[in-house]
Formats: C-alpha cells, structure tokens, sequence
C-alpha cells in the first residue's frame, strides 16, 4: 500500500535506501522492514485494472502494444499528455478567475464614472434654466438630478461590468 503524501513516499525510498540520511524525527521508520518501506514507497497505480470493462481494457491493450511497436515508452506518453492537459485546463482556470475579478471592479468604476457624468449634465442642463424656474422648482430639479445620476450610473456599472470583465480574463490569461 503506498503511503497517502508524496513527502511520506519520499521519507519511505529514504528509508529503505538511505537510512542513514533520515532525520531524528522519523527514527522509527528504521525498524520497518524491508518490504513494508518499499510498499509505502512505491507509487500510487493511476488504473485499478480490475475495474475496467473489457472495452477499455481492450483500447488499454492496443495503446500499450502500439507504444512497443514504436519503441515508446507508454508512461511517457500518459506523462506528456497529463502535461498538456493541465496546462490547458489551467489557462482556462486563469481566464474564468480574471473575469470573476475584473467584472465587480469593472462595475464598481462604471457606476461611477457613470454616476459622475449623470451629475454633471444634469447640473448643465439645469445651469441653462432661468433662475426663476429653477427657484420654484428646487425639489423636482434635485430629483431630476439624483434620477439622472443613477440612471447614467446604472448603464455605466451594467457597462463597467462586461469591460471589467473582459479585461481581467485577458490580464489573467497572459
């Protein structure tokens, strides 16, 4: 049975073939014996063989056959692929966790901006009304304000948040 870390299967191989080099604190592996040090320090199995249909032990079969006749080495090749995949499978993780940063800090600038701009035409708008006006009509220019402040805010989160997000998948990706 292999032991259930990497660090634990690599204090086993330095027990069974170094012991001399093991540190005080895992003195005890010196009284293992032989077979136990060299079962916790193999390596996990990737397959249990016993649980796969006939198909695939089939396709298991033809692959490792194939590899002989190349003269490859079939745990190289597994090796290889596992690579690709991982670092295809990890760009792909960077993207999704930059979209998921950079579109609330995308909204958040947005609304802002928008927000900012939404006030200052507002304030010019209401600047062009005669003073008159714009006496007797505090409450509801105050309105139009705040109102045209948040709409203009709204569209500006609602764009913030797609360009937020666009930009953090592509900060992340590279």
């Amino acid at each position: 049975m292999p032991a259930t870390s990497e660090k634990q299967r690599v204090a086993m191989a330095i027990a069974e073939h170094h012991p001399e080099k093991l540190y005080a604190r895992n003195k005890e592996m010196k009284k293992m014996t032989h077979g136990q040090l060299h079962d916790f320090a193999a390596k996990k199995t990737a397959v249990d063989l016993t649980r796969m249909s006939t198909a695939e032990l089939d396709y298991l079969e033809g692959f490792v056959q194939k590899c002989a006749e190349l003269e490859i080495d079939p745990e190289e090749v597994l090796v290889k692929a596992a690579a690709r995949d991982e670092k295809e499978h990890g760009l792909i993780r960077r993207v999704v966790g930059g979209v998921a940063r950079g579109a609330p800090v995308g909204g958040a600038i947005g609304a802002g901006l928008g927000a900012g701009a939404g006030l200052v035409n507002s304030g010019l708008a209401l600047r062009r009304l005669p003073r008159k006006v714009l006496a007797s009509h505090k409450l509801e220019a105050l309105k139009m304000t705040l109102q045209t402040a948040l709409n203009v805010g709204v569209a500006g989160g609602i764009a913030g948040i797609g360009t937020g997000a666009i930009a953090g998948g592509v900060a992340r990706a590279v």
